[in-house]
């Protein structure tokens, strides 16, 4: 009987220790998950934001020569734009919390939080 009890405890060690085994396993592969996926979601936005970018900035080149066709003078079209740009930062300056803290920590913390399923 002592041999059979010492048999079944080796064997339900080995059973312990592969169950523990294949969990940090799935946990390591569920972390390599969730990091891949937060870098691509990472290299998509940066990747948008370049291309936003030269958008933004071909129809500002447009605008301002409209707007200096308009006025006469690209001095001033210049200038309207420059105010403008200038406005725009300060608005962002002031409202930085809610513009850009507080929209960039939720969407970090959602990578962060994840739901068990069981």
């Amino acid at each position: 009987m002592n041999d059979n009890l010492l048999q079944d405890i080796g064997e339900n060690y080995e059973y312990a220790k592969t169950i523990v085994k294949n969990t940090i396993e799935l946990k390591k592969i569920e972390a390599a998950e969730a990091i891949s996926a937060v870098l691509g979601k990472i290299i998509f936005g940066i990747f948008a934001s370049i291309v936003l970018l030269i958008v933004l900035m071909g129809l500002t080149v447009i605008a301002i020569i409209w707007l200096s066709s308009v006025l006469g003078s690209v001095i001033q079209a210049i200038s309207i734009f420059c105010g403008l740009f200038l406005l725009l930062l300060l608005v962002v300056y002031f409202f930085r919390t809610k513009i850009l803290y507080e929209p960039s920590m939720s969407f970090i913390n959602s990578f962060f939080t994840f739901e068990n399923p069981d």
